[in-house]
């Protein structure tokens, strides 16, 4: 079964983000995929029109930082091949209260203040649950998602996976959870999952005076394109990689192995210029 999950960054039924989504999500054709940070407004059968296969939808909302509901949803596409019933279900664990946000990275106004889309599947005939999460109520909220699922994977009688945006870099503190990094286009690891844009020419450009030639070729390889890429002369903005904040939490018995996160370079490279996160792709056997 392939699973994806990504941080969409609020794209919408307009959004110039849709038509590089659509193209990945038929080249990809993952068996379900999760999104982070979808509007409200997206009709979600538009990200998987014309794709392999009839799909199911379901969307959850969720709420801000304050406790107070977001017009940006988790959602989840998914063959109808699959049996699923996804949920809106609050972050286990997570503190019924929060007094202080500075610890907790929470604030306290409602027990439901990180939420999730939960569901479960067989996969290779035994039954596994799925978190897809968005951890962003800032870096200790983040940090905070991440003790909440660990101890919830860890304690769980149930394989479990857990993915999204958990905007924390931490690893799992026991050996009964696992975290399994993303793959690029090129199979090897992703150098970061969320970047910064700036209303700025790219980093290294050749309009620049103090252009060179070899600094610009060892920048393209950071950021997992060809040293030669030709698509830098239609780029209006840099990528300043920032972490690697988007992965997968999971039992240490789930078989789980990354894959490309998109076809190929010019398919990255579309992805880079629209959206300040990229997708992370997993198949479970």
């Amino acid at each position: 079964m392939k699973i994806a999950f990504w941080n969409m960054g609020g794209m919408g039924a307009t959004s110039d983000k849709l038509a590089v989504a659509n193209n990945w999500y038929k080249s990809c054709n993952p068996d379900i995929f999760v999104m982070e940070e979808v509007s409200h407004t997206l009709v979600l059968s538009a990200v998987s029109a014309g794709s392999t296969g009839t799909c199911k939808y379901a969307s959850a909302p969720v709420d801000d930082k304050d406790g107070k509901q977001t017009t940006k949803n988790l959602a989840v596409i998914y063959k109808d091949t699959i049996a699923l019933d996804p949920t809106s279900k609050a972050l286990p664990n997570q503190r019924a209260t929060a007094n202080d946000r500075a610890s907790s990275g929470l604030l306290p106004s409602t027990p439901q203040r990180r939420q999730c889309i939960h569901f479960s599947c067989q996969v290779g005939g035994i039954k596994h649950d799925f978190y897809g999460l968005h951890g962003n109520a800032s870096s200790s909220g983040g940090n905070t998602a991440f003790d909440c699922m660990e101890a919830a994977i860890d304690t769980s009688t149930v394989k479990t996976v857990a993915g999204g945006d958990f905007n924390s870099t931490k690893t799992p503190d026991t050996s009964g959870v696992k975290k399994i990094l993303g793959k690029a286009h090129d199979g090897t690891d992703l150098n970061f999952t969320q970047w910064a844009k700036h209303e700025k020419p790219a980093k290294f450009s050749s309009a620049q005076f103090d252009f060179n030639a070899q600094a610009y070729a060892d920048y393209l390889v950071s950021i997992h394109l060809p040293a030669n890429h030709a698509g830098q002369g239609r780029w209006t903005k840099s990528v300043d990689a920032h972490n690697i904040i988007d992965y997968v939490l999971c039992s240490s018995g789930v078989t789980i192995v990354a894959e490309s996160n998109c076809k190929d370079a010019e398919e990255w490279f579309e992805i880079l210029k629209e959206f300040d996160h990229c997708p992370v792709v997993y198949k479970i056997t």
